[in-house]
């Protein structure tokens, strides 16, 4: 266990991108999977329960677009 000083996605893609550059003669398959926050669905229709709710309240999280949800 290591403490990363970047964001994962950003690690994750970085060894994503160099796995297909050094295969890119032969076939492969790579299947990268996230660890982002996604599927909360439910968890967003009620208010956050958090120590950092209050901290990123008013801060813009392009990733994750607070507006209205679709029908």
């Amino acid at each position: 266990m290591r403490k990363e000083p970047r964001y994962l996605t950003d690690l994750w893609t970085k060894h994503g991108v160099r796995f297909i550059e050094a295969n890119r003669q032969r076939p492969f398959f790579l299947f990268l999977s996230y660890d982002g926050p996604y599927g909360l669905g439910a968890s967003l229709n009620r208010p956050a329960r958090n120590r950092h709710a209050d901290y990123y309240a008013d801060k813009e999280l392009s990733s994750f677009p607070r507006g209205s949800m679709h029908p």
